[in-house]
């Protein structure tokens, strides 16, 4: 792990003063230089190296960051489907304990959205209240209709 997070930028100045885009603009004719077994001399070794060593430490502490972006990903997604399966459960509950069908999960059909509807009062259920809610609606009918 590099000691210090250091990424080269763009314009940064090596200790030599050239910037990486100078040695950059320089590599095909460095490559050439190498081809024919010339010498580079220090200087320009030196450049080199300080290149070498800055991109190899821009990819150690890259490779660092994106381990961390990756685990920060499945844990997002761990809680995701933790948070899926309660809403699952939930959907099941206020199913079973109002009596409707939620149904299953679609392209057409939530059975969050469902499950919310229920709670909200937005949907007749076969619960023991709304049975006795329909129950007591016809009765007063029935009354009404006597008292004519």
């Amino acid at each position: 792990m590099p000691e210090a997070e250091v990424i080269v930028q763009p314009g940064q100045a090596f200790e030599s003063g050239l910037t990486m885009a100078d040695i950059h603009k320089d590599l095909p004719l460095y490559e050439q230089m190498i081809a024919r077994g010339q010498a580079l001399g220090p200087v320009l070794a030196t450049n080199l190296i300080e290149m070498i060593r800055a991109q190899a430490n821009s990819v150690e502490v890259l490779t660092a960051k994106l381990r961390s972006e990756e685990r920060d990903y499945l844990d997002e997604i761990k809680e995701r489907d933790r948070a899926e399966e309660c809403a699952d459960k939930l959907a099941a509950a206020v199913a079973k304990r109002f009596r409707v069908d939620v149904g299953e999960h679609s392209n057409l059909n939530c059975p969050w959205a469902e499950a919310d509807s229920v709670l909200n009062g937005e949907y007749v259920t076969d619960s023991d209240e709304d049975r006795e809610i329909a129950r007591l609606r016809k009765r007063i009918t029935e009354l009404e209709g006597a008292s004519s």
